[in-house]
């Protein structure tokens, strides 16, 4: 998922982060990403990585400087409170969600400012209260 692009910028090359999905939805609205990526998560909750008791809003905004494509996350504290990890179960859903949206996200290393959108996962109580999240544009790594 590192890549180098051939753009280069006062003469020094420019290093971007590129998700493997990037290429495939580069000229598509943000809001189908968001329904791709919402797909994606429920076929992975589907092979048992994400647990079931999980349900997920997936909504994307262009109206600001960066697109945005917030995750809203529910039943967490339900499926915790039967794992017995709330922790666990919550940074574990966290953490697949941010990889999957890492698919179809390019970021420039240097400037992550410079990303095709910021990822914003939020975990909701079962009062609908925002209890905790993650706000980033990318997880990558070259091993």
């Amino acid at each position: 998922m590192l890549d180098t692009a051939p753009a280069t910028e006062n003469g020094h090359p420019v290093d971007y982060v590129i998700g493997d999905h990037f290429d495939d939805t580069a000229t598509l609205p943000l809001s189908d990403v968001a329904k791709r990526l919402e797909r994606d998560i429920l076929d992975v909750q589907g092979d048992d990585l994400i647990v079931r008791e999980a349900a997920f809003d997936v909504t994307a905004a262009d109206s600001g400087p960066h697109g945005v494509v917030r995750v809203a996350v529910s039943g967490l504290a339900t499926a915790a409170a039967s794992a017995g990890t709330d922790s666990d179960v919550i940074c574990d859903t966290i953490q697949s969600v941010f990889e999957l949206a890492s698919n179809y996200n390019r970021v420039e290393r240097l400037r992550p400012d410079q990303c095709r959108f910021i990822l914003a996962v939020d975990v909701m109580s079962d009062c609908d209260g925002i209890v905790g999240g993650f706000i980033g544009t990318m997880r990558f790594h070259d091993w």
